[in-house]
């Protein structure tokens, strides 16, 4: 299993923290919340770093849509692993970021299911385009639906997971040990060993214990 982890595991910037990760995380997603001069000027000056340590993926901006569109610009010739955009926004001016995307990174962009009902109205209005999917197990289970129905569903087009425990209606959390076990038998009942997961927890500590869990599964 390639398994991955966030920029976020202690107060710093991007580099600061893949410093923390490198030698054991396979790869780790950098959250780009926004585009804004402080990010984009943060970036400028690590990404360089950044790719000499390890192989990253993006979660792109979460508050407007062209705010995506520069970030995917900006990521596309820096070799990502995979881009994940949450489904938001006009959905004409949505699907005009996924088109342009897919052009850009191909099948690199990936559409992540949220904690809500958004991602089957974002995905219908743009599926023709064949855009990939980051499965969020841990939403799923957020609102009572069934990862294997999901998968089975969507199995050609997810190329990420992302994983964490889920807490009654709070997800993000260390996962029991239940949790762990259910979501390791669903992976190996139905993916390749080459698709990536990665570890959406904020706390190193937390992160590192349930990375090494999933590697010795």
């Amino acid at each position: 299993m390639i398994v991955g982890m966030t920029s976020w595991q202690k107060p710093g910037t991007y580099l600061e923290n893949v410093e923390l990760l490198k030698g054991f995380a396979d790869f780790v997603e950098l959250l780009v919340y926004t585009w804004d001069e402080t990010t984009k000027g943060t970036l400028e000056k690590e990404i360089g770093g950044i790719r000499n340590k390890v192989k990253y993926s993006v979660h792109l901006p979460t508050d407007n849509l062209e705010n995506c569109k520069k970030a995917i610009q900006y990521f596309s010739d820096k070799n990502a692993y995979r881009l994940t955009i949450h489904p938001f926004g006009d959905k004409e001016e949505f699907r005009k970021v996924i088109k342009e995307g897919i052009e850009l990174v191909g099948e690199k962009l990936c559409l992540e299911n949220l904690e809500n009902d958004a991602f089957y109205d974002y995905y219908e209005f743009v599926k023709d385009l064949e855009v990939s999917i980051t499965m969020d197990y841990g939403h799923l289970l957020i609102i009572n639906q069934n990862p294997q129905e999901f998968y089975e569903k969507y199995s050609g087009q997810i190329k990420e997971i992302h994983y964490h425990g889920v807490d009654s209606e709070k997800g993000h959390v260390f996962p029991e040990e239940n949790q762990l076990e259910e979501f390791i038998n669903f992976y190996d009942q139905n993916f390749e060993k080459d698709v990536p997961v990665c570890i959406e927890l904020f706390e190193l500590e937390d992160t590192k214990k349930v990375f090494e869990r999933l590697k010795k599964r």
